[in-house]
């Protein structure tokens, strides 16, 4: 994994958070299970697709956004520590961030907002 930062503009605010990317396969697959204080992760995937997620083995609450191509938010999701049930967006999408819960709420992020991978 490796570090990096996303730009956020939600509403009239826009700031830079940094996060750890999971690049390969087994990284996205591990996600952040067995991670009691959850960093934020990103998944950037090559191709759109109803990439679909869950919570085994994962104790700590999570918000999930997940991005349209062009870094619109089209869903957020309260991700439920061990939770083996799957979530997933509506539409296509490229780009999955986890934040810790609450994260979103405190930084009024919703749907229809940009998030961009730096």
């Amino acid at each position: 994994m490796r570090s990096a930062n996303i730009l956020i503009r939600s509403g009239k605010n826009e700031f830079i958070h940094p996060v750890v990317v999971a690049e390969t396969v087994a990284e996205q697959r591990q996600g952040l299970m067995g991670n009691k204080t959850p960093q934020t992760m990103v998944f950037d995937f090559k191709d759109a697709g109803i990439y679909q997620f869950w919570m085994k083995n994962t104790p700590a609450p999570l918000d999930i956004v997940f991005c349209a191509p062009g870094g619109i938010v089209v869903d957020i999701v309260s991700g439920i520590p061990y939770s083996e049930d799957s979530v997933g967006p509506h539409l296509p999408v490229n780009l999955v961030i986890e934040f810790p819960a609450g994260f979103c709420n405190s930084k009024n992020i919703r749907n229809g907002d940009f998030i961009k991978l730096l």
